[in-house]
């Protein structure tokens, strides 16, 4: 999808949007709790309460609200955007979300598993996708980065190696990788990890394909 976004309509581009954002992004918090309510490692809880506590800072706009206001630099309401229709496949993609987090018998070692999980596609993956995203609306709506600052925001905190928050020392996707470092032991562990993460890559590369019907 990422090699091939010029090639969506406004509209559709647009309607890409607002299924990552009303599906992906708005339950991004409830998803990140259930993990975390789940998990004993202290390094994965220090790692996500972390990254809870900059979703809603204490002063200016939560992540949604910048969303809102990103979004409404392109032409989509705040109404709008609160009425969006999720496509049966972001359905199935959040569906498959909380499956994954919820579930007590995938795993050998739930810590590892959880923490692998939401590092991966909570993170590591945003960055991706937040990167294509601000260019892509510079690009076709002649916006700066600070006009859709939600999505330069958190290309620059989420990718790996990215930019830390206010008052950190490390980005977000660092954070996790010392919880990491601390829980992987053993090559089963490791082995653990990779089907882990390829798991996350399964599930938002299904969610991403749904777009590329609308190229066809």
């Amino acid at each position: 999808m990422f090699t091939r976004v010029r090639e969506f309509s406004d509209a559709d581009f647009r309607f890409i949007l607002k299924q990552y954002g009303e599906g992906i992004s708005a339950n991004f918090v409830k998803f990140l709790e259930t993990a975390l309510r789940q998990i004993s490692n202290p390094f994965a809880v220090e790692a996500i309460q972390r990254i809870l506590r900059d979703e809603i800072p204490q002063s200016g706009p939560t992540h949604q609200q910048m969303r809102t206001m990103s979004c409404e630099k392109i032409g989509i309401t705040p109404s709008e955007l609160v009425s969006t229709i999720l496509s049966d496949s972001t359905q199935s993609t959040l569906k498959d979300y909380f499956d994954v987090v919820c579930n007590q018998t995938l795993w050998r070692n739930r810590d590892l598993a959880l923490t692998t999980f939401v590092r991966v596609i909570g993170e590591s993956l945003v960055g991706v996708v937040y990167k294509t995203f601000t260019e892509e609306l510079v690009r076709r709506f002649g916006v700066t980065e600070s006009d859709v600052e939600f999505y330069s925001f958190h290309w620059r905190h989420d990718e790996k190696g990215g930019t830390p928050f206010e008052g950190g020392e490390i980005g977000h996707t660092e954070y996790y990788d010392i919880a990491l470092a601390d829980l992987l032991k053993t090559d089963d562990d490791l082995a653990e990890t990779i089907r882990v993460a390829d798991l996350a890559l399964g599930i938002r590369n299904k969610f991403q394909d749904q777009f590329m019907g609308m190229l066809i």
